[in-house]
């Protein structure tokens, strides 16, 4: 589990295992994945199973995109994970060139794109500008730079996409983020 999204279960109130602290990009048993998944976006993804299989199956059980997913269901709890689950299932259609490793069952990308579709215009242009930002880690203040705002609206929007899964913290004590 990267550690934007263990910070961000943490401050919903649920505790970590060892058992989360996997690479992002390995596969999870489906019960595994059904768990992650209810960690984060909470119990709405046990009283429909079926969806929340399918949302699962969508993403090839990866943990990034089951961050991706469980972020962006408890932002939205209005929205149904029945919902959410077509809503991935088209995305992932228009997105099929798009794969992870070339297999259309790990598909990252229609996870990010939704998550996407949350972000205000200017959220938007601001994730758009971290990409001149070092990939190995940037400070808020870097950010900033890159995106000519100042440090306040730079914390606000890194906020945001952090809650999202979308920026990672490389290091807590150095205040170090990342866009991968």
């Amino acid at each position: 589990m990267t550690s934007i999204a263990r910070d961000f279960v943490a401050r919903a109130g649920v505790e970590i295992t060892p058992d989360d602290e996997r690479d992002a990009s390995t596969l999870m048993p489906l019960d595994e994945a059904l768990e992650l998944l209810q960690r984060i976006a909470g119990t709405r993804v046990a009283t429909t199973p079926d969806a929340a299989e399918r949302v699962c199956e969508l993403v090839g059980c990866l943990p990034l995109a089951l961050q991706i997913v469980g972020a962006a269901l408890r932002i939205q709890p209005l929205r149904s994970v029945a919902d959410y689950a077509r809503a991935l299932a088209e995305e992932r259609k228009r997105l099929s060139q798009l794969r992870f490793a070339g297999d259309a069952a790990l598909d990252v990308r229609a996870s990010f794109s939704l998550s996407l579709r949350l972000l205000e215009p200017a959220e938007i242009d601001f994730f758009a500008g971290l990409s001149v930002c070092a990939l190995d880690g940037f400070s808020l203040v870097a950010a900033a730079a890159a995106n000519g705002c100042a440090a306040l609206p730079a914390q606000e929007r890194i906020a945001c996409l952090f809650g999202l899964s979308l920026v990672n913290v490389v290091s807590p004590s150095r205040g170090t983020y990342c866009t991968r």
